[in-house]
């Protein structure tokens, strides 16, 4: 696959009034990696309309196209 080759990671920064207050590491799953690499494959594919957060006891997988527990989506 084309995406096989991107080494993709995820970053959250939670900031309070302008100041960093914690980060969190994430992973970028399958179906992410697929639409930047389309995304770089052809720059008229549709853009990315959301992205969400959440959480859960199950470890992420790279496989995965739903979150556990979504908890804010914008």
């Amino acid at each position: 696959m084309i995406n096989d080759g991107l080494n993709l990671k995820g970053k959250l920064a939670i900031s309070l009034n302008g100041q960093v207050v914690k980060e969190v590491d994430n992973i970028v799953v399958t179906t992410g990696k697929n639409y930047v690499a389309s995304r770089m494959k052809d720059a008229t594919a549709t853009a990315m309309s959301h992205m969400a957060i959440g959480s859960g006891t199950t470890n992420p997988a790279a496989g995965d196209t739903a979150l556990e527990t979504e908890l804010g989506r914008v």
